[in-house]
């Protein structure tokens, strides 16, 4: 999430040994294009209207698109902010998606 990214720029300015170090500050899983529609239907349904998940769903193609999972090590950001885990990345999709729908019918 962008408090996230903000919190770690935060902390890398903080905190002298960070200097130079690479923190990843996103998921540790990828998410496939249907995951990701998914994820709207769900979170933004004012957003999808015009997403036909049935469609998505019959589509073997579509199907096939398993992404890795976990695939990205963001441990490092992870200890540096001292949590468990980042913000969910369904919260940001879904924002996202709300967000370009108004700009859209606006």
């Amino acid at each position: 999430s962008a408090a996230d990214v903000a919190a770690v720029h935060v902390a890398g300015l903080r905190d002298a040994e960070t200097a130079g170090g690479r923190y990843l500050v996103c998921s540790r899983d990828q998410y496939s294009t249907l995951e990701i529609v998914q994820m709207v239907k769900a979170g933004a349904p004012e957003a999808a209207t015009a997403i036909d998940l049935d469609a998505w769903l019959a589509d073997e193609k579509v199907q096939k698109m398993t992404p890795k999972k976990p695939a990205t090590d963001n441990r490092k950001a992870r200890a540096l902010l001292a949590v468990g885990d980042l913000e969910a990345p369904e919260k940001f999709v879904c924002e996202a998606a709300r967000s370009l729908h108004e700009r859209v019918a606006a």
